[in-house]
């Protein structure tokens, strides 16, 4: 094995071992922030070489006796030096359409392509439309990248197997080093060869595996596996790609890559794929990172399954308050939610705070974990809480906290889609938001909550007293919630909207 291929595993080793962790979790941030240091970032570009005078450029290829599915002339002008840049990724498309070949589809395939099946919100959605398209008879299956290689990647896999899916790992790419390019053109290679030298390998591979399925769609899932296999699909010649952007545009988290804006650009720009979210206000984000009509960005809420979810009796509310030592007739306000800075639990507790200093009748209690557990900690103590909030943890089922409480508070300053406030609709419990990403569109303002454009703790305990004071709120929350989760967020019309995503016939 040579030195690159060695230094190219390496590298696909250490990226794999962070899919098991949380996307925006610790370790992804110090990955993040080690890269930034001059020292780390030399030592990671010797690892993870940028394409140059190593194994995969095509010059060196070819002196080894390399070959290439065709050789024409090159009639395209040069490669920008800049891979991150638009003009780049509009030169490789230009490529593509030019020297590959198009593919013999299987009318009404569909392949969804992730990094794999974790426990994320992302994942959900994918395992739902899998199985929902699968009860439909429609001939489906996925490709999760690491799945089997990454710890955690495989959270939904078992019900996704049950459906009768076909769900597994690309395979890797096995030829000899002299045939790396040999499906191919070497105008393409050209191009491929400039990017990073893992990105390049993934991208022959699903080639590969593309060209064998032969789908009439492919429908990708987050940004990098979007990038990466857009390029893929291409190359392989799918008549429709379909990439789907979850919550705000990459800049907001720790795996943002500096080519991503030029390849989505291009991308848009040559019309060879369909973009979509899963809110209006991700959609948004995307058009104004992208500087495009956010219009263009296909709009699909997510399909919530709520035939599984549990349904505590009242008697199991009562007990589960006796144990935490909450009256009966006190008001327990719950929250939900990471323990991280994105939702910012220390506003949360000053608002907790300002509450129980007018109506020490009022308990609050946070379901969740995460890295600022001793900032919270902390907040508590300092503000004399210990007797009035309580920390329930991580918790693997909200429902019975959910049955217990009189109402939900979520004040993250940024959010995609948060379910938290769907499943909280659902048990009936009236939502105090703050209007951060999708949060808006996942309640009924007035109706089934309310939506803060404040965010300092006098305002929002202003607004939650208002709230929990309103008996006609409470009783549409109850009324209500679940009938708007059934109609905004219900399977079919998910199932639906992307079933017309595919544009199948």
């Amino acid at each position: 094995m040579s030195l690159e291929s060695i230094r190219w595993k390496v590298t696909q080793a250490i990226r794999r071992g962070l899919l098991g962790t949380k996307p925006n979790g610790i370790a992804r941030r110090l990955y993040g922030a080690a890269r930034k240091l001059p020292l780390v970032h030399g030592l990671w570009r010797r690892l993870d070489k940028d394409g140059t005078n190593n194994w995969l450029d095509t010059n060196n290829y070819v002196r080894a006796g390399g070959v290439f599915a065709s050789d024409p002339p090159a009639s395209f002008e040069a490669l920008p030096t800049d891979v991150t840049s638009e003009a780049f990724f509009s030169n490789l498309i230009q490529r593509i359409r030019t020297y590959e070949p198009p593919l013999q589809a299987t009318p009404g395939r569909i392949v969804l392509i992730n990094n794999g099946l974790s426990a994320g919100g992302a994942e959900r959605q994918i395992k739902y439309t899998l199985t929902g398209l699968a009860a439909r008879k429609k001939d489906i299956r996925f490709l999760g990248e690491y799945l089997g290689i990454a710890a955690g990647l495989d959270f939904h896999l078992a019900s996704v197997l049950k459906a009768g899916v076909e769900a597994r790992a690309p395979q890797i790419l096995k030829r000899p080093l002299k045939q790396t390019y040999a499906a191919v053109s070497r105008p393409v290679a050209d191009a491929l060869c400039k990017l990073p030298p893992g990105m390049t390998m993934e991208v022959l591979a699903m080639v590969d595996e593309l060209r064998a399925i032969r789908p009439s769609v492919v429908h990708l899932w987050q940004d990098e596996t979007s990038i990466k296999h857009a390029i893929s699909a291409l190359i392989a010649g799918v008549p429709r790609i379909v990439l789907s952007g979850r919550n705000l545009n990459p800049t907001y988290f720790s795996f943002h890559q500096p080519l991503m804006h030029g390849a989505y650009r291009a991308l848009v720009e040559a019309d060879a794929g369909v973009l979509s979210n899963n809110s209006h206000a991700g959609a948004a984000s995307y058009g104004e990172w992208l500087g495009i009509d956010s219009a263009k960005i296909q709009v699909v809420h997510n399909g919530v399954d709520t035939s599984h979810w549990p349904a505590p009796s009242p008697a199991d509310a009562a007990t589960w308050r006796a144990s935490r030592k909450i009256d009966a007739t006190d008001t327990l306000v719950l929250g939900a939610f990471r323990l991280s800075p994105e939702k910012r639990p220390l506003l949360w507790l000053q608002v907790a705070a300002a509450v129980i200093a007018t109506r020490p009748d009022i308990k609050f209690a946070i379901a969740g974990d995460g890295p600022m557990r001793p900032q919270v900690e902390a907040e508590i103590k300092r503000l004399s809480l210990q007797s009035h909030v309580l920390l329930l943890g991580e918790i693997p089922q909200v429902a019975l906290p959910m049955a217990a409480a009189d109402a939900m508070m979520l004040l993250s300053a940024q959010e995609g889609l948060p379910n938290v406030l769907l499943e909280a609709q659902w048990y009936g419990l009236p939502c105090l938001t703050t209007d951060a990403g999708g949060a808006r569109e996942a309640i009924s303002d007035g109706v089934t909550g309310v939506v803060s454009n404040e965010d300092t703790p006098a305002a929002l305990a202003s607004l939650l007293l208002k709230m929990l004071n309103d008996q006609l709120l409470r009783v549409s929350a109850r009324a209500e919630g679940p009938s708007l989760l059934q109609n905004r967020f219900g399977m079919k019309r998910m199932l639906d909207e992307t079933w017309q995503l595919y544009a199948i016939d």
